[in-house]
């Protein structure tokens, strides 16, 4: 620091000497403790709400005779998204892909009626995220129930 400098006469006020030093030191303390991550604050202030861990899978028809099996919410409990569609996919030798939906929310579509089976698959194969028979949904008709 210069010595014209209008802070300088203060500066050595709070070093003079050593045993000032150690006492302002005493009152500094580091914590530890994990302290919650703030909330992303939307346009205008709101809270962004927290997503639900929740699978849901939706089972549409089409041609009067194909069904085509709608998987969202894997990525809620990291899992991802074309790992499970290519794993989906060898497991029911039938097309799977990883779909952008016009809301943004990706899901993974696969040909065929799969949904019990899809659920059983997620379960086995992926313990360790703990995933549970209450996670998942089946939506029918804009209607959401438990799929067990």
């Amino acid at each position: 620091m210069q010595a014209n400098c209008k802070k300088y006469k203060n500066f050595d006020k709070i070093f003079e000497s050593q045993d000032t030093l150690e006492e302002k030191l005493k009152d500094l303390s580091v914590s530890t403790s994990a302290r919650e991550p703030e909330p992303k604050l939307l346009p205008g202030g709101k809270k962004k709400k927290q997503q639900k861990l929740e699978i849901l899978i939706e089972r549409s028809v089409r041609n009067k005779r194909k069904c085509i099996t709608s998987v969202t919410g894997l990525d809620v409990f990291g899992i991802k998204l074309a790992e499970a569609a290519k794993l989906m996919g060898k497991k029911f030798a039938s097309g799977c892909s990883v779909v952008k939906h016009p809301t943004g929310v990706s899901m993974i579509e696969t040909q065929g009626d799969n949904q019990y089976e899809i659920a059983e698959l997620i379960m086995k194969k992926y313990k360790d995220k703990d995933i549970k028979e209450e996670h998942f949904f089946s939506v029918v008709k804009q209607k959401k129930s438990p799929l067990f």
